[in-house]
């Protein structure tokens, strides 16, 4: 149970200690007076970087669809799992097994151990652990496959990638709203998150370039 909504998930898959930490308020307050704030109905809920499902099981109840993405095919796992064991948030998800990215490809996911932790990450080259080789979308590849004309909200979590999808997701998402204020949240989110990782050259944020 979380900020009122509940909801099923296997807690004996090697994530108990995760879900005993997410039911306390100590898990991610702001991330749940976001949802709380936003989220309607109506809303078109897209989720990049969903690992075992805490924010799309959160989000479900209170949108129209979901549409979330997560590579790591042990997390992927537990959340298509989790998601069977909620038959009303199932019902109006859409789950791929890929990476969010600027651009159609392929990419090397990477993990601190065995896979199916929330920090598997595409932008970290030097994690020890296991390796894929993943599908990346881009984000109009992804609303086609989802049937979604539009998303109302994107959540976005993936381990240090966002630098490089942010600026060609809100474009992206400028052309297929018609709204100029995708690109100018783009500028602000980018400079953030330059701060963040502390980028030295812009333009590589922009061309998705290692720094």
């Amino acid at each position: 149970k979380k900020a009122g909504i509940e909801f099923e998930v296997n807690a004996d898959d090697g994530y108990r200690a995760f879900w005993d930490w997410y039911e306390s308020d100590a898990w991610e307050p702001e991330t749940v007076a976001v949802f709380e704030r936003f989220l309607r109905p109506g809303t078109r809920y897209v989720d990049l970087g969903a690992w075992i499902g805490p924010t799309v099981l959160l989000a479900a109840p209170s949108v129209a669809r979901v549409v979330c993405v997560e590579p790591d095919p042990v997390a992927y796992a537990a959340l298509t799992g989790n998601l069977s064991l909620n038959a009303g948030a199932a019902a109006k998800t859409a789950a791929f097994q890929v990476a969010a990215g600027p651009l159609d490809g392929t990419v090397t996911l990477t993990s601190e151990g065995e896979g199916g932790s929330s920090k598997s990450s595409v932008a970290r080259s030097g994690d020890t652990g296991e390796r894929w080789l993943v599908e990346q979308v881009g984000v109009g590849t992804l609303l086609e496959r989802a049937s979604l004309d539009a998303p109302d909200f994107v959540k976005i979590d993936i381990e240090g990638a966002e630098y490089r999808l942010v600026p060609a997701l809100c474009a992206e998402l400028a052309e297929v709203s018609g709204s100029t204020t995708a690109q100018a949240n783009a500028n602000r989110v980018t400079v953030a998150l330059e701060q963040r990782y502390q980028v030295k050259d812009r333009k590589s944020v922009v061309k998705g370039k290692s720094v």
